[in-house]
């Protein structure tokens, strides 16, 4: 069949090198040979009652398939699988740890393309890799998936993972090396070289995303690979079944094996934890109490837990109900001004992340103390107090605020500039989304529309404009909210922002009309306070 001079390496593949012991389940061979030009080729032996399925291949084509998959990884998952090396072992291993540097860089950079922002606090059990690729392969092989249930069954499925683990370890170090990844005590982060690449604006990212999974694709159509799909799923019918070994009916979720952070612990992306679920699990035998807050589209519940006469509060966020609804109207309002995020995953990934970036440098937020990525729930620190809009119609119907009252303002100006400073916009800057609790202590309760290198200063036109939202109007001609009050309150809102590091350019273009059209629609007689507003600021 083959000199033996030109025999790069031997390998037993397949069920045999899975861990299964029966006879007539056949063996499946794979010989890599140094003879340029040589191809792939099948060939059939019957030793000893075993069908042999030996697959021939040149070097050249399998180091192309490894680095490119040029053949649809047809010839390259052969080395992502257990196999048993019986000539030329080191070469072997060699390919399987370049392979597996490939697969893992291509399963961050499709994470970092999806979610640029959520990419920095993700933490990737190494595990993931195996099944992100076994979920991703299956759906372009069906011949494959029989083969992964097979090779994930219960007898089995610790022998092969620690086998194929044993690839990724040698290719994760050297990937921590090259600082693609970080490793953090059991988990992976995402390497800031991979950052890097993926910071930017969504679009090119989606677009990147799409023109990757095509291309895998269409690789996939390939006429060899898809005559070699068919050998494979006639050879499958044919063989013989693993007997008394129960498998699993589908796949893992790969996501499950990524993790994020939170007050109690850590949580799955595949996590689909209930409030009741919740209550059970971290407050068991409470007595529970559920009040709906906000406004009447806002899906944000108050949750009250009664146990061993100590009172817990949690509020509770469901991205997953027809809060959604009102941001579709707001977008094509604001379409040119401002994007917004509809999704609820989305807007659950944005509030996650900000909160985080916002705690870790020392800006009051309220804690995440768990969330449920499947049900879009998240589970949030209560802040005892009173919002800023409550606080703000109090000042609008007495009139002239105090100088405590001036000073609160202008520290909800500060709150912003440090924000901004920190590369964040808030997206949402309404007034009743700052609480002032207790300690006249300011925390920024809601960040679902926050995002990265955002415009400023929409942010500060949205507040000026909404503080006439929670005002009442006047009960006689013109019809008019008391702006004088509310000019006044802007007025030091601004100065914070300036005092704590705010540019000045910034506040000048909240009277842009591209900012006015869009937000005197939502409030029509915010008109009159901006024009006071702009004489005061003159002055």
């Amino acid at each position: 069949m083959v000199r033996p001079g030109r025999i790069l390496s031997i390998s037993l593949h397949g069920l045999r090198a899975m861990g299964y012991e029966e006879r007539g389940l056949g063996l499946d061979v794979l010989m890599v040979l140094g003879w340029k030009r040589r191809g792939i080729g099948r060939y059939i032996r019957h030793v000893d009652g075993e069908d042999v399925h030996i697959l021939t291949v040149d070097s050249g084509l399998l180091k192309l398939d490894l680095r490119w998959s040029l053949l649809g990884d047809c010839l390259s998952e052969r080395l992502f699988m257990p196999y048993i090396p019986l000539v030329g072992a080191d070469l072997l291993r060699k390919w399987e740890v370049r392979l597996k540097k490939r697969i893992v860089l291509e399963a961050l950079e499709e994470l970092v393309w999806e979610s640029p922002e959520l990419a920095h606090e993700l933490l990737i059990h190494p595990e993931y890799f195996i099944h992100e690729y076994i979920n991703r392969r299956s759906l372009l092989r069906p011949p494959t998936f029989q083969q992964f249930l097979k090779m994930l069954a219960k007898d089995v499925r610790k022998r092969n993972i620690d086998a194929i683990m044993a690839g990724f370890t040698q290719a994760i170090k050297e990937l921590a090396d090259e600082g693609w990844v970080r490793p953090s005590d059991k988990y992976l982060r995402v390497g800031r070289r991979l950052l890097a690449r993926g910071s930017g604006t969504p679009i090119p990212h989606m677009a990147k995303l799409a023109i990757k999974r095509t291309a895998r694709l269409l690789m996939n159509l390939n006429p060899w690979v898809l005559q070699h799909q068919l050998y494979e799923w006639l050879v499958c019918t044919r063989r013989g079944r693993p007997a008394d070994t129960p498998q699993p009916s589908r796949l893992e979720d790969s996501r499950s094996y990524l993790y994020l952070e939170v007050g109690f612990g850590q949580v799955s992306l595949s996590d689909d934890t209930t409030l009741e679920g919740f209550v059970r699990r971290f407050y068991p035998g409470a007595e529970t109490h559920v009040q709906r807050i906000g406004w009447f589209l806002a899906c944000t519940y108050l949750l009250t837990l009664e146990r061993n006469g100590e009172t817990h509060r949690v509020v509770v966020k469901n991205f997953g109900e027809e809060e959604g609804l009102k941001w579709i109207p707001v977008a094509f309002w604001a379409l040119g001004a401002k994007r917004f995020a509809i999704l609820g995953w989305a807007r659950m990934r944005r509030e996650y992340v900000a909160t985080r970036l916002l705690r870790r440098h020392g800006v009051p937020a309220p804690e995440i103390l768990y969330m449920s990525p499947r049900r879009l729930l998240l589970f949030k620190e209560y802040i005892e107090g009173r919002n800023l809009a409550e606080i703000v119609k109090e000042i609008a119907l007495r009139g002239n605020p105090t100088q405590e009252e001036r000073l609160l303002m202008r520290k909800a100006g500060r709150l912003i500039a440090r924000i901004h400073q920190l590369g964040i916009t808030l997206g949402d800057c309404k007034p009743e989304n700052i609480m002032v609790d207790r300690s006249g202590e300011l925390h920024i309760v809601d960040l679902e529309q926050a995002a990265p290198e955002g415009d400023c200063a929409w942010d500060l036109a949205e507040f000026v404009h909404f503080l006439a939202f929670y005002t009442p109007v006047s009960t006689t001609p013109p019809f008019l909210p008391p702006v004088g009050t509310l000019a006044e309150l802007a007025k030091e809102f601004l100065k914070g922002y300036v005092e704590g590091g705010g540019s000045k350019s910034v506040v000048k273009k909240i009277f842009s009309p591209k900012y006015t059209r869009v937000l005197t629609l939502l409030v029509p007689h915010s008109t009159g306070l901006l024009a006071m507003l702009s004489r005061k600021l003159e002055d």
